[in-house]
């Protein structure tokens, strides 16, 4: 997995950047072998990634899409 010693923070970034891309937190999680609650702790925890969040949500997901 890309993610093993990585840091916190590429986590996150990683789990944004699959958000982006499915739209689902539930997807993402699973694509990037994390807990779901751990999503949820950051947005509790950390306001910068929660801000992050909900400005992914906005993204224009037609355009951010993987060619399968």
């Amino acid at each position: 997995m890309f993610l093993r010693g990585r840091g916190l923070l590429d986590r996150k970034t990683a789990f944004l950047a699959v958000f982006i891309q499915t739209g689902s937190v539930a997807l993402a999680s699973s694509m990037l072998r994390l807990n779901r609650g751990a999503h949820y702790n950051w947005i509790k925890t950390d306001p910068a990634y929660a801000a992050r969040f909900e400005a992914s949500k906005r993204t224009d997901r037609k355009s951010t899409r993987l060619n399968s």
